[in-house]
């Protein structure tokens, strides 16, 4: 599976699709990719970040051992909702 990558912005912006009233910031979703417990990758001037790893952040509370990008959507719990939207892009 083809990791989906978005940019910090994008990668927010999703988050606010699966859940308009979310408590999460987009200043503290930055601050979680910028100290690193989210994984990113860094292209020019623009970060990036796994649409799955946020999920699993999320749902789970923890960053992955090593950033992947094909984390399976096994791992996630099936009782998330948020999470299944974000990973399943639906």
């Amino acid at each position: 599976m083809t990791p989906r990558m978005r940019t910090i912005d994008e990668a927010y912006g999703e988050i606010l699709k699966s859940d308009p009233r979310t408590s999460i910031t987009k200043t503290a979703f930055r601050r979680f990719v910028r100290t690193g417990q989210i994984p990113s990758v860094k292209i020019g001037r623009k970060t990036f970040v796994n649409l799955e790893a946020v999920a699993m952040f999320f749902s789970c509370g923890i960053e992955p051992s090593e950033p992947t990008p094909t984390t399976s959507s096994a791992m996630i719990p099936e009782n998330s909702e948020f999470v299944l939207k974000l990973v399943k892009g639906a």
